[in-house]
């Protein structure tokens, strides 16, 4: 993969949240859909498990409605410019016997697209789209996150460091046996490729950081220590200092290459 891809992808994904969040421009029925869907699941998960104890997990939920809310509110105004209609009739979701009729209207509807002054040029909008299965699976770690925090703050009578713990086992695990394979898939396709960047090499080095990191999480959050900060220390001393230490080297071999390459 290029130089040149590789910002491609980091654009295109920046500039699909910045639109999520953008109440100009117009959304298609589908988009309007998934943020409906999205914003059910999580209010759903939210409220199965009710009261959290912990303060992490409610300033994730917090933070994530928050957030949801904004989106939802973004791709309605934009939806209802997609329809032609001004985006101040939002305010319509506002009252509660009234909402959910225009939600479902608004999922519903099809395009206007003739002497539609608040629609923009298509081609505008297909820059910065990303591909579906990126935006259903960055839908799905959101969701996934959000799982796990909610699970670790449901228990009251756990202790920290047993809350670190399931939301590792819970949440940052799984995550990480599915992007571990494809992250090594992508370092050796472009390891192999006719024309290797300098990527494949950081993205192997990301690889056993990563890797490492939970290895020693795992161990000092399952290790039977008196406090969390005595695990907190164990995973700065085993798992962030050696891992300083590799880039540190990495970055080093970088420089010598560079001055090799210049004589």
């Amino acid at each position: 993969m290029s130089v040149a891809i590789h910002n491609e992808h980091v654009m295109r994904t920046t500039a699909w949240i910045r639109k999520l969040m953008s109440f100009a421009g117009t959304a298609t029925r589908g988009a309007m859909i998934g943020v409906v869907c999205m914003l059910l699941i999580c209010i759903t998960i939210t409220g199965a498990h009710g009261t959290l104890w912990w303060l992490p997990s409610q300033l994730v939920v917090a933070v994530s409605l928050i957030w949801l809310l904004w989106v939802f509110a973004a791709t309605s105004v934009r939806r209802l410019h997609d329809l032609g209609y001004s985006g101040h009739w939002f305010w319509l979701l506002l009252m509660p016997a009234v909402s959910q009729c225009v939600t479902i209207l608004l999922c519903c509807l099809p395009a206007k697209k003739i002497d539609n002054a608040f629609a923009l040029d298509s081609r505008e909008s297909n820059e910065v789209a990303l591909p579906r299965w990126q935006r259903v699976v960055l839908c799905l770690i959101l969701v996934w996150v959000l799982l796990a925090f909610v699970t670790a703050g449901a228990d009251r009578s756990s202790t920290a460091q047993e809350r670190c713990l399931d939301l590792l086992v819970i949440g940052a695990l799984p995550l990480y046996v599915l992007w571990l394979p494809w992250w090594l898939w992508i370092t050796i396709r472009d390891r192999r490729s006719t024309d290797p960047s300098r990527f494949w090499l950081r993205r192997l080095v990301i690889g056993v950081s990563v890797t490492w990191l939970m290895a020693v999480l795992c161990i000092a959050l399952s290790a039977e220590l008196d406090s969390l900060s005595e695990a907190v220390i164990m995973l700065l001393l085993f798992g962030v200092a050696p891992v300083l230490v590799v880039w540190l080297a990495y970055w080093l071999l970088r420089k010598y290459l560079a001055s090799r390459r210049a004589t």
